[in-house]
């Protein structure tokens, strides 16, 4: 606990020198862009208008189950679920995103969208309910980069959708949002697992494979997407309001000061060495 909480300590020094750079750029580039539209380049993404196509590649959705597209949605009731073909590219860094109707506030560990290894073993997924009642959790195998956000209990009317997302960032800090804006309190964890090409698929309403028990989500989806990297604070608002306005890490990273960089190298060192610590450990006891 005493590693977690150091690593915390260090992301949370990283975050006040690149908000203030991030605060300033965004404030300039919605002076510039008053009415620009976001396109965050996911690199898969469903609509669920009339199908389960995948408007970005060819990770078509497949239905088991009790399991629909109805009105403009994707339906799952219980026993129903999604996946889609193996991934072409490899994926390490990256964030899951889904609006999301709650069908039953009361059920507990079921994933709205999930990354997973074909048999399901290694998974990372948004799941509702499942350490705590009403709330979202990144969930994975064993747990083992899962940790509480500690956000509010999930309150939406069963036909009202929710934006929700987690970006996995390639130092291990995981962050969760809802509505766009950060759910509970990001945690540092291990990196996270690298899904190789031909190895690893996407699903809906199922945390993962096979499919059973409290693994099977119920509800609608009205839109999910797929990044290969961690989307910024400023990304996710983007993509929750549709809105163009956003910056990226490499235009933060071009706008500090040689004391910044400087301040930061030292910060991700330190948090490298104390992951290292960390992994030394061992994996935390238990599956599921």
């Amino acid at each position: 606990r005493e590693l977690q909480n150091e690593l915390t300590k260090l992301s949370s020094k990283q975050d006040a020198i690149l908000a203030p750079v991030r605060q300033r750029l965004m404030a300039k580039a919605k002076q510039e862009q008053p009415n620009a539209k976001a396109d965050l380049k996911p690199i898969a993404s469903w609509e669920f208008n009339t199908d389960l196509t995948d408007t970005m590649q060819n990770l078509n959705g497949k239905a088991n189950g009790n399991a629909v597209v109805k009105d403009g949605h994707l339906v799952i009731k219980p026993g129903g679920y999604v996946t889609t073909p193996p991934l072409t590219n490899a994926l390490n860094a990256k964030t899951l995103e889904a609006w999301v109707a709650v069908s039953d506030l009361n059920q507990r560990g079921g994933g709205v969208i999930t990354i997973q290894t074909l048999d399901g073993v290694v998974f990372d997924s948004i799941v509702f309910g499942e350490q705590s009642p009403r709330q979202w959790l990144a969930g994975s195998n064993g747990f083992q980069r899962t940790n509480r956000f500690s956000g509010p209990e999930e309150q939406a009317a069963t036909d009202q959708f929710v934006h929700f997302a987690i970006a996995y960032h390639p130092d291990g800090r995981v962050v969760g949002y809802r509505n766009g804006k950060p759910y509970g309190k990001p945690y540092q964890t291990k990196p996270p697992v690298t899904y190789l090409p031909g190895k690893a698929i996407l699903s809906f309403g199922v945390r993962h494979l096979p499919a059973s028990g409290n693994r099977l989500f119920h509800g609608k989806i009205d839109r999910a997407a797929l990044y290969d990297r961690a989307l910024s604070d400023a990304e996710i608002a983007a993509s929750y309001s549709d809105s163009g306005v956003y910056v990226t890490e490499q235009q933060i990273a071009e706008a500090l000061s040689p004391q910044q960089r400087s301040t930061l190298k030292q910060l991700r060192e330190s948090k490298s060495k104390t992951q290292k610590q960390l992994d030394a450990l061992g994996p935390l006891p238990g599956k599921r």
